[in-house]
């Protein structure tokens, strides 16, 4: 159940993602690594945005403002939870 949670916070942040303009100019791609601990009220804690170019990083933590407040899940799900995963910047995409 906390998998399929996490699957829909991902597509939610996903939403407010963007390809800062000078990282595509650049050429940059990469991986950002989020990480962070989540409450039952909806208050995020702990954030780490790490792995990537600066100005990626900088991108999602701008994903991650403008996504709050985070929708509540619809599964049950033991609170806090911990949270982490990938958020990918290609310019194939």
């Amino acid at each position: 159940m906390r998998n399929l949670y996490v699957t829909q916070l991902l597509k939610h942040i996903e939403q407010f993602k963007n390809y800062p303009l000078p990282a595509r100019k650049r050429n940059i791609e990469g991986q950002v690594k989020v990480s962070f601990s989540l409450s039952a009220s909806g208050i995020l804690s702990g954030l780490q945005v790490t792995g990537g170019h600066a100005l990626l990083n900088k991108a999602t933590q701008r994903a991650l403002e403008r996504a709050l407040p985070l929708p509540p899940s619809q599964v049950p799900v033991e609170w806090p939870i911990q949270v982490s995963f990938y958020l990918k910047y290609s310019l194939s995409m």
